[in-house]
C-alpha cells in the first residue's frame, strides 16, 4: 500500500494509504494512533473501505494495539468487515521511509 498522508498532534497521530487488495479491489485505509503513557505502544482504531470491481463497496472497522521500534510502527487489529467477516490485520508502516505493509488474515 502507498501512505498517502500523515498527520501528527501533541496527544496523537493517524496516516492514511491506499492500494489494490484482492477481492477488497481498490482499499483506502485510515489509521489513528493513541499511545500509552509510556510512549512505546498503544492503541489502533482503523477504518477501511474497498471499492469493489462490482461498482460496490466493502468497509471494515477495526481497533487493535500497537508497538514501534525507532521510527517503524507494527499494529495488529482486528477488523469487522460489513459482510461479517473478520480479519486479523498485521500493518508495518516505516515512517523514515514512508512506506507500509498490510498483510491480511481471514479469521473466520
Amino acid at each position: 500500500m502507498k501512505v498517502t498522508a500523515v498527520d501528527v498532534w501533541p496527544t496523537t497521530g493517524s496516516f492514511s494509504a491506499e492500494g489494490a487488495m484482492w477481492e477488497y479491489g481498490r482499499v483506502y485505509l485510515t489509521c489513528k494512533l493513541i499511545p500509552d503513557a509510556n510512549g512505546k505502544g498503544g492503541l489502533v482504531m482503523g477504518e477501511g473501505r474497498g471499492a469493489l470491481k462490482n461498482e460496490g463497496f466493502a468497509s471494515g472497522t477495526g481497533a487493535g494495539s500497537y508497538y514501534h521500534d525507532g521510527t517503524t510502527f507494527v499494529m495488529h487489529v482486528l477488523f469487522r468487515i460489513n459482510d461479517g467477516t473478520l480479519n486479523l490485520d498485521k500493518i508495518v508502516f516505516d515512517a523514515a521511509n514512508k512506506t507500509l505493509t498490510h498483510d491480511v488474515y481471514i479469521a473466520n
